[in-house]
């Protein structure tokens, strides 16, 4: 009786969840236009829509996934507003699902899964509310760091597969931060797959390779694209608006500090906690505990960094519950009371924070 009313507890969660992601994002987008809003891929999704071809018709330096999915909003739903908020609507409903999904699995009590989902979803693609190629990149960034940490939690071979698709996707949305993440996750699953001995993952990777090959092919030929067009606009051009923000790099303590501060009061128990654990536990580094530790940490460092250099709105204050979730969790694995006085001045600074 009570597994049966747990499920049906999961379920109306989950389809909480679902309504209220994608009904809060429409909402705060149909308050009107903003100095802030774009109407980029509006206007490019409408025009590959009537047929014009990205980099021949149209110069392109980002977002072709982003652009094309909006073509496809615009097929379906009809060219209106509603179509265009639509797009970034359901894409913050799958994050913050799949949020409630990787909690669970981690074995997160119910209630605060779905807690820290609901105001992952606040966080989420509110802040832009409109297709934006940052969120776009970063939420398939997002979606192959929670398949790399289900896969090592549970081991289902499904995830391996879809890590490089979610990254070939991150990066056909924006080349960063896809490509700081590429480079972190590719390390971490190297070191991870020596160190546990496992030579049958490097199958799925590469078939998740070769299904993306596969789809860049397909989308390039039948697309009608021509690939030096592609090349030149896309891969050899953003690297010069790139190298001249690094040369032009300031640190400053309010950009790097301040202005995340929190992001790392949310992480630092985690970050504690395992740093801890680290230290005074032998071969710490050999567990799987150790691959969540730095997988999260280093993929919410890149963001930071990635925040700085892009020097456009923040928009990645989505962290704030993620990882409140996982020092709940973290802190949970220490302490013998589940329900603890830490635990709930952490909710209820997490409560505090989303509502600034």
């Amino acid at each position: 009786m009570r597994v049966k009313n747990l499920i049906t507890i999961n379920n109306f969660f989950i389809l909480f969840i679902l309504i209220f992601s994608i009904i809060v994002n429409q909402y705060y987008a149909s308050l009107g236009a903003f100095p802030l809003d774009t109407f980029y891929h509006f206007d490019l999704g409408y025009r590959i829509l009537k047929g014009d071809i990205p980099f021949t018709d149209i110069w392109m330096v980002s977002g072709v996934i982003v652009n094309y999915l909006q073509a496809f909003f615009f097929f379906i739903f009809g060219i209106n507003w509603t179509s265009y908020v639509l797009h970034a609507s359901i894409f913050n409903c799958i994050v913050s699902l799949a949020t409630y999904f990787l909690l669970r699995e981690f074995g997160l009590k119910i209630y605060y899964c779905f807690l820290y989902s609901l105001l992952f979803s606040l966080l989420g693609y509110t802040s832009s509310g409109t297709p934006f190629v940052d969120h776009h990149s970063t939420f398939f960034c997002l979606l192959a760091v929670y398949s790399l940490l289900f896969v090592i939690k549970n081991e289902k071979n499904i995830f391996w597969i879809l890590i490089p698709i979610f990254l070939g996707f991150a990066f056909l949305s924006k080349q960063v931060p896809a490509f700081y993440i590429f480079l972190i996750l590719s390390i971490i699953i190297i070191i991870y797959l020596f160190t546990f001995k496992k030579i049958d993952p490097l199958k799925s990777i590469l078939l998740g390779i070769i299904l993306f090959i596969f789809f860049l092919i397909l989308l390039i030929f039948f697309g009608g694209i021509k690939f030096e067009s592609f090349i030149n606009q896309y891969i050899l051009y953003p690297q010069s608006i790139g190298n001249d923000r690094f040369s032009n790099f300031k640190p400053t303590f309010h950009g790097i500090v301040s202005h995340f501060k929190f992001i790392y009061i949310s992480i630092a128990p985690f970050f504690f906690i395992n740093l801890k654990l680290t230290i005074s536990k032998k071969q710490f580094f050999k567990k799987k505990d150790f691959f969540y530790f730095i997988t999260i940490l280093l993929f919410t460092l890149s963001l930071i960094f990635h925040q700085f250099f892009t020097k456009n709105q923040t928009y990645i204050f989505f962290l704030i519950p993620l990882l409140v979730g996982f020092s709940h969790i973290a802190i949970n694995s220490i302490t013998e009371k589940k329900n603890n006085s830490i635990t709930f001045f952490l909710i209820l600074y997490c409560i505090l924070v989303t509502s600034k």
